[in-house]
């Protein structure tokens, strides 16, 4: 972290607790987000490597309302709470190795899903 000494929170980690963001990172997808439009409303999100889930939160907002559709996925090895900011019942986690997930696990994630849009 930099800013105010060492061990001292930067703006961007305080502004994500403010914002109720689970990590400073959330800013890094939004950021892309706003530039590129890689999440579109309605669309598929497969997160590998998904801790501390703050890129789950800024997932789920970029898929719109809940009548939209979508749905996200993350996928780690630690164990992953959705968090309660900025997610929805289109968000669900699983702990696994992604390496030593089969395929047919990963469809019945979500079976309606032709393809899925990886962060």
């Amino acid at each position: 972290m930099s800013g105010g000494g060492a061990g001292s929170p930067d703006f961007f980690y305080r502004e994500a607790q403010r914002l109720g963001y689970v990590a400073r990172s959330a800013f890094k997808l939004l950021q892309m987000q706003k530039q590129y439009k890689l999440i579109s409303p309605g669309s598929s999100v497969l997160d590998l490597g998904c801790a501390p889930g703050a890129w789950l939160q800024v997932a789920c907002q970029s898929l719109g309302p809940l009548k939209n559709g979508g749905a996200v996925v993350g996928i780690d090895l630690k164990n992953v709470k959705v968090p309660f900011h900025h997610c929805d019942t289109r968000v669900q986690t699983v702990t696994a190795d992604v390496m030593n997930l089969p395929r047919d696990q990963v469809r019945a994630l979500s079976p309606q899903v032709l393809c899925w849009f990886l962060v």
